[in-house]
């Protein structure tokens, strides 16, 4: 039986490669970026370091997996926006109302706030 190139190998593997990218966007989020490790990654994915690194080399791939999403989303902000409203009033925009959400979708930085006063952005 001959497979075609979007057979249940190719599918697989796509759903493998989004499943590590979500569970590492997921653990960002939650844990920050230098405190996840590959082994997390693999561990809540429930696959292989080796499977991981086969997909992203680097911890840094995983955050950059999803430029292409995050162009998209801030480029569509820029477009609905209403004529007189500024264009880095649309990308804010767009990005508080991923942090209102908490759309772990794709890679937000989140606000930590350390004290009453202070706030910092961990960027993941």
């Amino acid at each position: 039986m001959a497979t075609t190139g979007d057979g249940l190998r190719e599918r697989k593997k796509r759903q493998t490669r989004a499943a590590i990218s979500q569970t590492a966007t997921e653990l960002f989020a939650r844990q920050g970026f230098e405190q996840t490790t590959i082994a997390d990654v693999a561990r809540e994915a429930g696959v292989a370091k080796m499977t991981v690194t086969n997909y992203f080399a680097l911890k840094e791939d995983l955050v950059l997996d999803r430029r292409a999403e995050i162009i998209d989303r801030l480029a569509s902000a820029v477009r609905s926006r209403d004529p007189d409203q500024p264009v880095l009033g649309a990308i804010r925009a767009a990005f508080e109302h991923g942090l209102v959400r908490r759309d772990l979708r794709l890679p937000w930085p989140t606000i930590r706030r350390d004290g009453p006063r202070q706030r910092r952005i961990a960027r993941v």
